[in-house]
């Protein structure tokens, strides 16, 4: 039996979804989230104590990390048409003028997002290399083989019921900090984000009210409208999600009253060959 992990490394958390995978497909084994506060060995420590915990000890593990848009250089480039080793020169030479990483200590990819005349338009999405490099030695230390280090919204786009033909705005509600990004194509080409503002109660827990909606919108519809004055393309709809998402009933209306455009909460596509235990939507 082979085990399949997705890790999602956000500010403060690695999220973990572990899949074990049998004749019969990949049934959820665990759904599990750990503290990370950039400290290499404490993380390493506390990954290693939940690998003991939850793997047997001769298990083959592999892994895939999304991480947030946030740490990432994000660019649209327009390029003749050529072919896909031309292209990822041609991005690689565009980059190294434009992004804030040294040429020596960065990695990158891109995808395309249309052909329009002659030209090719592409988004490309770079990173500081030795900041992945660490994360990724942080796993393979432990035995857990890390498959690839991708943004989170490509993740995100391939387990998402939605069309993202449309552009879309993108809105992650996290406990510490929602990003809201613009995606074309489910592919993010613009990210920002802002502190999720929460009111606590005597009693300990959170609540949510109108102000606080009404402040998630008004954000909303600034980064609408903030991209749209520097792009052609218009915003069609919003999707909503993040580990508390749920828990902000109406935003997804205001998000609609202000922005006037479609907006819902995003749900799990039907996967084949893939169970899902009995955990709560939103977890999942």
């Amino acid at each position: 039996m082979k085990y399949f992990l997705g890790i999602e490394l956000t500010v403060s958390q690695l999220k973990i979804a572990a899949f074990k995978k049998d004749n019969k497909g990949f049934k959820v084994h665990r759904f599990d989230k750990l503290t990370y506060s950039g400290d290499s060995q404490k993380t390493r420590e506390e990954l290693l104590a939940w690998k003991k915990s939850n793997l047997p000890g001769d298990v083959e593990a592999e892994a895939v990390i999304s991480i947030a848009e946030s740490t990432l250089f994000l660019k649209e480039l327009t390029l003749p048409k050529l072919s896909k080793s031309q292209i990822t020169e041609g991005v690689r030479w565009e980059l190294a003028g434009l992004t804030p990483f040294p040429k020596n200590d960065m990695v990158f990819d891109w995808k395309e997002l249309e052909k329009v005349d002659k030209k090719t338009n592409v988004l490309a999405f770079c990173a500081r290399e030795s900041a992945i490099d660490e994360i990724v030695k942080i796993f393979e230390e432990i035995g857990i083989k890390i498959l690839a280090v991708e943004p989170s919204t490509l993740s995100f786009e391939r387990i998402a019921s939605a069309d993202f033909s449309a552009v879309t705005l993108l809105m992650t509600v996290e406990h510490e900090e929602t990003n809201l990004l613009v995606l074309k194509k489910g592919m993010p080409v613009f990210t920002t984000s802002i502190s999720t503002p929460i009111y606590g109660q005597k009693s300990g827990k959170r609540r949510l009210n109108k102000a606080v909606i009404d402040d998630l919108a008004g954000q909303a519809y600034k980064t609408i409208e903030f991209w749209q004055a520097k792009n052609k393309d218009k915003v069609s709809q919003a999707i909503i999600t993040g580990e508390i998402a749920q828990k902000y009933y109406g935003l997804a209306a205001a998000v609609n009253a202000v922005a006037k455009i479609p907006s819902l909460m995003a749900s799990k596509k039907k996967l084949e060959g893939v169970s899902f235990s009995k955990e709560a939507n939103a977890m999942q």
